[in-house]
């Protein structure tokens, strides 16, 4: 039976011009119908044009627009493809695996490095192999596809700037991997992947500070202006100076007794973070109101933050929600 998909546009490089500014997004047109001929199987498809922005401009509110657009067309189609931008990808895609769980239908985020204007474009496969993992009979939840890789929304990362090859599974396997028209799964949906729920609210206050050598602990004070939740890159395996005059230890429980909520992850993109390990790491433990999150990426550990404090009721609620694995964000 032929696939139906819904195509969201948001914009990117994907559909970029030039201009005397460099390049700027702009709509495709009949561009995406020329492509979507050319699939082996063609599916059945509608296009809805929703912003047309550099990925660079995208903000949580954007991401809630294509949560909801969604699930309102939910039942109307197979599977949704949408085409945005790559630099904040990583964040759009994680952002939607909190916004629309235990999807059993695809959600397919997938763009370009190289504007379709442009010969020796990356976009045309990009999107054929969107397509195919799209309208696969395996395929479900939320996935980025760029470069014949199906990457989970929850733990893909930008990791080059100019290659074709612009995104990576961080720590983790693929989805799936496209091959010509051929999709081989590698993760297959779980059977106990729970009920589809949607939520429509991501709350922005949260901020993320990477340390760095020096750096002061008063800087936090800075943060916290702004943002209800902190998350701490430590060094390492999970550390945080101890030296009296960065005031750390101080500060951050000058933090919490402000109500404020304070993650501790890490800088290193692998094998995350246990701050029981060392001492500079286990001191700033046994406080209630610090949660570690050991194996997740920064893009995903942001928006699930944002998720859990627009949703959470309380301190405990919100912990709850940020440790409770969602697409294998969360690994321990």
């Amino acid at each position: 039976m032929t696939k139906r998909i819904l195509f969201i546009l948001t914009g990117g490089t994907i559909s970029a011009h030039e201009s005397d500014q460099g390049l700027v997004a702009g709509e495709m047109n009949t561009e995406l119908d020329d492509i979507i001929a050319a699939a082996e199987e063609a599916p059945e498809y509608e296009v809805h044009n929703l912003m047309s922005i550099d990925s660079t401009n995208m903000q949580p509110e954007n991401w809630v627009a294509i949560a909801k657009l969604i699930q309102a067309r939910y039942d109307d189609f197979d599977g949704f493809i949408v085409i945005h931008g790559t630099d904040t990808m990583s964040y759009g895609a994680a952002a939607l695996s909190y916004l629309v769980q235990n999807s059993p239908k695809p959600i397919v985020f997938t763009g370009a490095q190289v504007p379709l204007a442009k010969i020796g474009n990356d976009g045309v496969k990009n999107i054929l192999d969107a397509v195919s993992y799209a309208t696969s009979d395996n395929a479900y939840a939320v996935s980025i596809v760029f470069h014949g890789e199906v990457l989970l929304g929850t733990r893909a990362r930008k990791v080059r700037s100019r290659s074709y090859q612009a995104f990576q599974t961080i720590d983790f396997a693929n989805r799936a991997v496209v091959r010509g028209h051929q999709v081989l799964q590698i993760l297959n949906q779980p059977t106990d992947m729970g009920e589809l729920t949607f939520y429509d609210q991501l709350d922005t206050r949260v901020g993320v500070l990477r340390l760095t050598p020096g750096l002061p602990a008063d800087i936090i004070q800075s943060y916290l202006k702004f943002a209800d939740v902190l998350i701490i890159q430590g060094f390492g395996i999970g550390g945080i100076p101890q030296l009296a005059e960065l005031h750390y230890a101080d500060q951050i429980k000058q933090a919490v007794a402000q109500g404020k909520y304070i993650i501790l992850t890490t800088q290193v993109p692998m094998e995350g973070s246990d701050y029981e390990v060392y001492a500079v790491g286990q001191s700033f433990l046994g406080d209630n109101h610090l949660i570690e999150t050991a194996n997740i990426t920064i893009e995903a550990l942001v928006m699930k933050a944002m998720w859990a404090l627009a949703n959470g009721k309380d301190f405990d609620s919100f912990k709850t929600m940020i440790q409770t694995p969602i697409d294998y964000d969360y690994l321990v």
